[in-house]
């Protein structure tokens, strides 16, 4: 059997989308575009429907129930008061509609402004058909751990759900016995950019980083960069990233060393190479070369997504897709690097700017 993979998104009036058809890569997706372009939007709805199949308990497998359980996992991990939040608010387009597709598999509902929850339309939560998703926030979670869990469990904090999803799964034991084979090609590559291991200590509720001469640290005490990737590593250990999984990962390059940007789209291209789907979005031109490099050197399927308004002014985000970061005709992040170029030449060699 094929892997479960996430083959399409339709959308109608959702948040900043008009109408918006996107058809994924079973490799690597990169999300580019100006800041409130609606990237991270994307990749919450994405995880949202996966999070909900891979959550569906006996009470969820009606279609009103599954309608509900869907609908909270909108809301909490948009943080918004009902679905209809998620519905456009432009004058003349009230009611939205999604489409996600898997495979032999999808699942789509629609809502209106004032609606609480969703009324599904085609629905199909078998589980084998659908990736078990994890979703990586900006933030990493590796240092506030300790405190993050017994807050949540308490409700005392307001968090988008895919925290404590994250949280949870971090906080699973890893089982025993030898490492597999998917394991030990991704956790190589893991250890060997952080250079140190990751454990977890179950009484304290405290995650720890070995470092070979140092010793073990709390987690707090690494630098950001090295909790972002030791979180990966833990994830990979205990397997609640493995095959047959979506990784969703928001801007990998925040407090990531820019000498990290290879060894970083080496490591996404791995996972995929492991029957992960992988969804990032991301403003970094370094990442974004490397990816592009690493997937032709390896021949990755990789498709590229450029999120963006034709003038300033307008309310509706377009989308533009190519498999090549030089196909695509809207690139914010490489206008920009041009944009820099020709001042540096304008500076110091008196050039015009093109």
């Amino acid at each position: 059997m094929d892997s479960p993979q996430l083959k399409a998104l339709r959308l109608n009036n959702f948040t900043l989308f008009d109408q918006a058809e996107l058809n994924f890569s079973p490799g690597i997706n990169v999300f580019l575009g100006p800041n409130a372009s609606g990237k991270t939007h994307l990749l919450k709805l994405l995880y949202a429907v996966s999070r909900a199949v891979a959550t569906a308990k006996d009470l969820d497998t009606t279609k009103a129930g599954f309608g509900m359980h869907l609908s909270k996992r909108l809301i909490r991990n948009f943080q918004v008061q009902k679905a209809g939040r998620l519905a456009s608010r432009v004058h003349g387009h009230k009611h939205c509609k999604v489409e996600v597709k898997a495979e032999r598999a999808s699942i789509s509902f629609d809502f209106s402004t004032r609606d609480q929850e969703v009324t599904l339309g085609s629905w199909n939560i078998k589980r084998p058909q659908w990736p078990d998703p994890v979703y990586l926030p900006t933030k990493e979670i590796l240092s506030m751990f300790h405190g993050l869990v017994p807050a949540m469990a308490e409700n005392g904090l307001e968090l988008e759900e895919l925290y404590s999803d994250l949280a949870l799964k971090l906080g699973t034991r890893s089982g025993a016995g030898p490492r597999v084979e998917w394991q030990k090609n991704l956790m190589e590559p893991l250890e060997k950019m952080l250079k140190a291991t990751v454990t977890y200590d179950e009484k304290q509720q405290r995650f720890f980083i070995k470092q070979r001469g140092i010793g073990k640290l709390e987690a707090g005490l690494a630098a950001e960069g090295y909790r972002k990737i030791g979180m990966l590593l833990q994830l990979v250990a205990n397997r609640s990233l493995a095959e047959n999984s979506a990784l969703f990962w928001d801007e990998p390059e925040v407090n990531v060393n820019p000498a990290f940007a290879e060894p970083l789209a080496g490591l996404i291209q791995a996972f995929a190479a492991q029957s992960t789907q992988v969804f990032i979005a991301t403003h970094d031109y370094f990442v974004l070369k490397y990816l592009h490099l690493i997937a032709a050197d390896t021949n990755t399927p990789i498709k590229f997504f450029s999120l963006y308004r034709e003038k300033s002014t307008d309310k509706f985000v377009k989308v533009e897709a190519a498999e090549s970061l030089y196909q695509l005709e809207h690139n914010p992040v490489l206008e920009e690097f041009q944009r820099l170029y020709q001042h540096e030449l304008s500076r110091f060699y008196g050039t015009k700017p093109a």
